[in-house]
């Protein structure tokens, strides 16, 4: 069985998600729970746990966030759609956004489809307010944000651009070379140098940087090089 959920307001998606998770599990008490996303999930888990089930084993439930972002995944669920509905535990697809082709496919296999669109924010998202939450290391609430700026159609190459200036200032002050900064931006650093180490920021910041050098060479994803920043932090 297939419940998808899709649309840019990711509170009314996740309220809607914990909804029918809850009605699941009410229903099937004894159903086992497996919670996946883009990154702790590979493509053995989908051949070997979720598509195969033995006569006696358990129905499970699966919440599967995000993975048709990734093509290995999205590839494979469509290919398996019929199999999918047809089977007797539940499969939980929530993405943010869908092209109209696939969503198409999903329509014409299962009437459980909710979809969720935000509307547009009269206020102008300050991009900068990304780097205060990355100073802090507040990892849940730049998540959120992170997302509310993706809302808004804000490029990843300005998000990426001000980590990796926010990054380099962290070096400046670590290394007492701060004399090109405003003195309200060496005073924000300096009152969260308690959360990093010099080591670590210069780690971070090679990092973004090399990877950059790959998504312009086509061999990573700029959103994902983002999503994996906010998430190592």
């Amino acid at each position: 069985m297939i419940i998808f959920i899709t649309g840019k307001d990711q509170k009314k998606r996740i309220e809607k998600k914990d909804v029918v998770i809850s009605d699941l599990k009410e229903k099937k008490p004894d159903a086992q729970f497996f919670s996946y996303d883009k990154f702790n999930l590979d493509i053995e888990i989908l051949k070997s746990e979720i598509f195969q089930t033995g006569l006696f084993e358990k129905k499970s439930i699966f919440s599967l966030s995000g993975i048709l972002e990734e093509k290995v995944f999205s590839d494979f669920v469509f290919k398996n759609l019929e199999q999918l509905e047809k089977s007797e535990n539940a499969f939980i697809l929530d993405e943010e956004k869908i092209d109209k082709r696939n969503l198409d496919k999903i329509k014409k296999i299962t009437k459980r489809i909710f979809e969720f669109e935000e509307k547009n924010f009269k206020k102008d998202f300050n991009v900068f307010s990304l780097t205060d939450l990355m100073l802090s290391k507040n990892k849940k609430k730049l998540w959120l944000e992170f997302h509310k700026a993706k809302i808004q159609n804000i490029e990843d190459e300005n998000i990426y651009g001000v980590f990796l200036w926010q990054l380099k200032n962290i070096l400046l002050v670590l290394n007492e070379d701060s004399s090109t900064l405003k003195p309200f931006i060496i005073s924000k650093i300096k009152n969260n140098l308690k959360n990093w180490q010099k080591k670590e920021v210069e780690e971070k910041y090679f990092e973004l940087l090399n990877d950059y050098h790959k998504v312009r060479l086509g061999e990573k994803d700029l959103n994902i090089v983002l999503e994996k920043f906010i998430l190592n932090l």
